[in-house]
């Protein structure tokens, strides 16, 4: 190989790092937006529905991404990472109210009327 073949390499190389830098870099900006937007955006309480719950394809720590799907009074639906516990708790079908800030997940409590039918 030549050296200008070398330095060529080297190039392309150092272009590749750069990329994959500048996208990290840009990633972790957007990440960081989301939490601000999450902790300036006020807690809202709306009744939902569980529609489904889900397990993602991501594996954090050693464990898959859950997720759960609710239906607001309004029909919308909104789709929220859970934690393991969270989702081992919520079943399909539950009715109540959803505690949510933005994008993230604060807490689902089950109206009382539906616990005292099925217990």
């Amino acid at each position: 190989m030549t050296i200008e073949g070398d330095v060529w390499g080297f190039y392309i190389g150092m272009g590749i790092f750069a990329a994959v830098a500048i996208g990290f870099i840009f990633f972790g900006i957007i990440k960081l937006f989301i939490w601000k937007k999450n902790n300036i955006t006020p807690l809202q309480s709306r009744k939902a529905m569980i529609i489904s719950k889900r397990i993602g394809n991501r594996v954090v720590n050693g464990v898959p991404v859950k997720f759960a799907t609710f239906q607001l009074d309004d029909g919308r639906r909104k789709e929220f990472r859970v934690s393991p516990s969270e989702w081992k708790r919520l079943a399909e079908g539950w009715v109540g109210m959803l505690s949510f800030k933005g994008s993230r997940y604060e807490v689902f409590t089950r109206d009382s009327a539906q616990r005292r039918k099925r217990s």
